[in-house]
């Protein structure tokens, strides 16, 4: 007896088998692939994570997709997805939120008001507010920057209005 004639006698045990797989495939792939993109990532995977604060595969793709809207404003339909990735924006863009994400956390810290924007070009503006302590320890901070960062200078402008409330991250678009 083949192996065909054997397949030909337990038809209907076949079928069954693979409805039960067929079913399986539907339970246990399908969900998880709708979850997904095609990056593989899904919308709660924390893509990095300062100081118990995680950055979401969401919040990324809600960033980016809002900066690509600001470049398309500014340059027009000429930006393309492919153009930005060349230039390396999406990195950019992790990187800013890796320093904001560290700039609340040391405001936290600190004890300190204020905010932080990140402006073309690469430049970063902030307001710290509150004890002079703290505001000196988070200028010393800015002063070293993250990790492989370059620190041109930072300068110190004179009393203004303290701000009032938590520490805040300030969007200025297209970075």
């Amino acid at each position: 007896m083949t192996m065909l004639d054997r397949m030909r006698r337990h038809k209907g045990w076949l079928k069954w088998s693979l409805a039960l797989v067929v079913l399986a495939f539907i339970v246990l792939y399908i969900p998880s692939f709708m979850e997904t993109d095609a990056t593989g990532l899904g919308n709660n995977q924390v893509v990095a994570s300062v100081d118990g604060r995680d950055i979401t595969a969401a919040r990324f793709r809600r960033v980016y997709q809002q900066q690509m809207q600001a470049y398309r404003g500014a340059y027009g339909a000429n930006v393309d997805e492919r153009m930005l990735k060349q230039l390396g924006i999406d990195q950019r863009i992790v990187q800013q939120m890796l320093e904001e994400e560290t700039a609340l956390a040391e405001a936290a810290r600190l004890g300190i008001s204020g905010w932080v924007r990140n402006l073309p070009g690469g430049d970063v503006e902030a307001l710290f507010s509150g004890p002079e302590e703290a505001v000196d320890a988070m200028l010393e901070i800015c002063r070293r920057g993250p990790r492989y960062a370059v620190v041109d200078c930072v300068e110190e402008a004179g009393p203004v209005e303290p701000a009032t409330g938590p520490f805040e991250i300030r969007r200025s678009y297209p970075p």
